[in-house]
């Protein structure tokens, strides 16, 4: 049985229509094969009213309650200073002191986890050091439950869906320019990490997705309790009054003001009328107490105050009524609505046309609609299931209530003709949200989850981390079509940008013996950026840097490219008894980036040898047009040295003395305070690798090597067999996806190309013996290793928040393009 474990703050026994949903998790979870663990607080109802919210739990201890059910994980909860104030004063008293310690706590949850709701978190960490779980929904308000799970999804590499009850920065009580703003920084940061995103309509997910595009996204209606339904089904309407009821939260948009002139005017027209205006649990006790007295004191004695209450006594008391009333939220569908058709009890849905209603709506609904969905769900809603009345203004209003109550006295009820409503049931809802987890993987291995291929690429579901739409359509093209409309080639405007690079690098490069440094292995890319910058007159020196895994085909061109061009070339050769050393702890570490030592070294001698000759500029054959697709699981950024030092220390047996580290200290060195740059000619023409290796071949002698990176032995043999055998990675796919998106190559062909495998097996294992053999390992070792479960980066010690906190940092100070993973 999976396991889920459910952040949810407002939880039974509080009353609370949020709490509702995940208590239909748990108790409808098990039927489908998931256990659940609610971490919620300690609750007691006695207040009855917003006051139990602050009040301080009876227990200072954790409690764990083990159900039939699920687990319940009741974490205490410890008042404030500015809530036991307004407990022991009044809410009259101290309110700026209170304001004061409500926005300090507010402010200071975000980048630390502390304050009243962070014991969810730590109780959660402590049960998840013990107990392993397939996933983790957070579910808000209050969404700093997001930052906790996302926390915990990254300390235990467990995904995290995120469960929207209302739009959080975009919700239409937040008014408060700034407020919006810190909310929305936090909710892209955040959210963006969870795995897929619950929410409660079309138009909810709209506002999310205008924010954190291209997620899997599950809509779960909140619905209604079935069991407590089933219990009240035979609860009769009362006959001794007409009761109209009311349940839950006044806006300022809700026309209550209307509302109550039209009783009054039912009243003087009927005087000996017997009806009453139920309202339960709503907000604004006092403000409506003071309007009846100022406005309404002669329909006073019709109107009643009711108090919070649980779900199944507040349901015995509507099913009681004969009338439901519901204010027009237009594009919002509400809670309420479910437990109205429910109970079937006749709806008012006020007003779908009404002046003084709609002048409310322009004055305070201060949320967008959108032009493609309904701004009228409710309605839709009651017209789908026949369960009322949609009153146009209040003069149809009066028209209504008068039919109602005529046929209140004629039978002593007001019949409700809904139906088709078991769909929107709690329990069925929560079958849908099984499915989804179902569908997104969720307690499943690589080899179980469900596969699926992009329907614009080739992209699939060997990226761990992948995400697709509605469409089909992944994540990784969808980014990078998104970042190319940027970084592609634009004629003359990108012509005149490549004339003022070449120009500037010239400039910089006055008075001394060179302009530029490109990294030259003997590739297509490096060669034929190599080739453009000597025809553009720059003065290059050519650096290659040599981690002995050079193949023949690689030598040769880099010499005839050399001599061909005369351009200066150096070799920078590393110390191979500690590079061998850190290769083969990247292999025992089992994880993808087998790679990384020799990225690494190869930034350092860029760096190190422009500083050497003081040179400025860095010319990379690096380009987006033909690798802007390359997903962070596949190839996890070298420049982490946490990361790295902590595989070389735990797998490596040999202490680090000359082998050239470079991180993002050394990165930021060279860039702020030496000045150099990272240029990407190839970005700034119209390049194509199929005509640039023609071009090679024929001009400058130049050998092709049999496929992508496969200029080095180790590197072709990492990227067709390695990955391919143990991780399932394929990295034709990321080159043939990029290509696909720039029109280079149908997807047909792709395809087509993806059902041959990436090597051969004699090759393979030559290869492999080589390897091995150059390593200082026995081939049996070798296939060890290989065959040693997959691991991630996530499943080590990495720097990866505190990398995207400096590099995000970065581009926003110097106004950079977000191109990589970092």
């Amino acid at each position: 049985m999976k396991k889920v474990l459910i952040l949810a703050y407002d939880f039974p026994p509080y009353v609370s229509v949020g709490g509702l949903r995940p208590y239909a998790w748990y108790r409808y979870f098990k039927e489908f094969n998931i256990y659940p663990i609610v971490v919620t607080r300690q609750w007691g109802n006695n207040y009855e009213s917003h006051l139990d919210y602050v009040a301080p739990s009876e227990s200072s201890q954790t409690i764990i309650e083990n159900t039939e059910y699920g687990t319940i994980i009741k974490t205490p909860y410890r008042s404030n200073y500015g809530n036991r104030l307004m407990l022991k004063h009044g809410e009259s008293k101290f309110k700026l002191a209170r304001k004061f310690v409500t926005a300090y706590f507010e402010f200071i949850q975000w980048p630390f986890a502390v304050g009243p709701k962070s014991e969810l978190y730590h109780a959660a960490k402590d049960y998840l050091k013990n107990n392993q779980v397939d996933a983790i929904i957070a579910t808000g308000e209050p969404f700093v439950l997001f930052k906790y799970a996302s926390m915990l999804s990254e300390e235990f590499n467990i995904p995290w869906i995120a469960d929207y009850r209302d739009p959080w920065s975009q919700n239409v009580k937040n008014t408060k320019l700034l407020y919006k703003i810190w909310n929305s920084h936090f909710e892209k940061k955040i959210v963006n990490k969870a795995s897929s995103i619950i929410t409660v309509s079309e138009f909810v997910k709209s506002k999310i997705e205008s924010l954190i595009p291209d997620k899997k996204y599950c809509i779960l209606s909140n619905g209604y309790d079935p069991e407590v339904i089933d219990r009240i089904k035979d609860v009769k309407q009362q006959s001794t009054s007409f009761n109209i009821a009311f349940v839950g939260t006044i806006y300022d948009w809700h026309p209550i003001h209307s509302f109550l002139t039209v009783i009054k005017n039912f009243i003087r027209k009927n005087p000996d009328a017997k009806i009453a205006f139920n309202l339960y649990g709503i907000n604004l006790v006092r403000k409506i107490q003071e309007m009846v007295r100022n406005e309404f004191q002669e329909i006073s004695s019709s109107i009643h105050f009711f108090p919070k209450m649980q779900n199944d006594i507040l349901l015995k008391k509507l099913a009681e009524d004969n009338v439901m009333l519901l204010f027009n939220d237009y594009s919002i569908i509400g809670t309420k609505i479910y437990d109205y058709m429910a109970v079937k009890r006749s709806i008012i849905l006020c007003y779908s046309n009404d002046p003084e209603s709609l002048a409310l709506k322009k004055r305070h609904y201060n949320i967008k609609e959108e032009d493609n969905l309904s701004s009228h769900l409710q309605a839709d809603l009651i017209n789908e299931t026949k369960s009322g009345h949609i009153i146009s203004d209040s003069k149809d209003l009066g028209h209504v209530i008068d039919k109602l109550y005529q046929e209140f006295i004629q039978t002593g009820a007001v019949q409700c003709n809904t139906d088709q409503i078991s769909k929107y049931s709690r329990r069925q809802q929560t079958q849908i949200l099984a499915e989804h987890l179902k569908l997104i993987g969720v307690g499943t291995t690589a080899a179980e989850r469900q596969y699926q291929l992009c329907t614009r690429c080739v992209m699939d579901t060997s990226d761990p981390s992948i995400r697709f739409n509605e469409a089909g359509e992944c994540n990784n093209c969808n980014e990078f079509i998104s970042k190319r409309a940027k970084h592609k080639y634009h004629g003359s405007d990108s012509d005149k940008e490549f004339a003022s690079i070449i120009n500037e690098m010239k400039e910089a490069g006055k008075g001394k013996e060179y302009d530029c440094v490109i990294g030259l292995s003997g590739g297509i890319d490096s060669s034929y950026v190599a080739y453009i910058s000597k025809e553009h007159g720059l003065r290059v020196l050519a650096v290659h840097m040599d981690n002995g895994w050079n193949s023949d085909e690689a030598v040769t061109n880099i010499k005839n490219i050399a001599n061909k061009l005369s351009i200066d070339y150096e070799s920078d050769v590393l110390d191979w008894e500690e590079f061998r050393d850190v290769q083969l702890a990247f292999l025992k570490a089992s994880v993808p980036e087998a790679e990384t030592p020799t990225d690494m070294a190869i930034l350092s001698s860029l760096h190190r040898i422009s500083d050497k000759y003081n040179i400025k500029y860095i010319i990379s054959g690096g380009n987006f047009a033909t690798e802007g697709i390359l997903p962070k699981y596949w190839h996890y950024n070298a420049k982490d040295i946490k990361y790295f030092n902590y595989i070389q220390k735990k797998f490596g047996n040999k202490k680090l003395r000359h082998f050239p580290v470079f991180g993002y200290r050394q990165e930021m060195y060279y860039k702020l305070i030496k000045g150099k740059k990272i240029i990407y000619l190839l970005n700034y023409i119209p390049y194509s690798k199929s005509e640039s290796m023609d071009f090679l071949q024929k001009k400058l002698d130049w050998r092709y090597y049999g496929g992508k990176h496969y200029e080095s032995v180790y590197t072709g043999f990492i990227q067709s067999y390695y990955l391919y055998k143990k991780f399932g990675i394929d990295y034709r796919r990321a080159t043939l996806s990029t290509q696909i998106c720039t029109g280079d190559v149908s997807r047909e062909c792709a395809l087509k190309e993806l059902e041959k495998l990436p090597y051969s097996d004699a090759k393979a294992q030559t290869e492999k013996e080589y390897i091995a053999k150059k390593l200082g390992i026995s081939l049996e070792e070798f296939d060890r290793i290989i065959q040693l479960p997959p691991r991630w980066y996530s499943d080590y010690p990495n720097d990866e928040k505190w990398l995207g906190f400096i590099y995000d940092t970065y581009r926003k100070l110097f106004k950079k393009d977000k191109l990589a993973n970092f």
